[in-house]
């Protein structure tokens, strides 16, 4: 997978730049990452599965949406620090 198609990059495109950044500079937002394009990948194959459990869907996308909250709350965080002075 490629920078630009990471999941991650592809939910919030117009941050693509600090999300690579911080991917490579920051462990703990890596983490989250990693975690975001499993829980991407859980997802998709739930949904392939027939017969597939609404209530596992319904978990998979509560994680989601948490990791997709901590990825915001990093960006913002990250802007914050940017935009301090020495």
């Amino acid at each position: 997978m490629t920078g630009s198609e990471h999941p991650a990059i592809l939910r919030f495109p117009a941050h693509a730049g600090r999300i690579s950044e911080l991917m490579r500079s920051n462990k703990e937002f890596a983490d989250i990452c990693r975690d975001y394009t499993q829980i991407v990948d859980d997802i998709a194959r739930e949904e392939r599965t027939p017969g597939h459990s609404s209530a596992v869907l319904a978990e998979l996308l509560r994680l989601k949406s948490d990791l997709e909250r901590d990825i915001v709350d990093h960006l913002s965080e990250d802007e914050v620090e940017s935009h301090k002075g020495p």
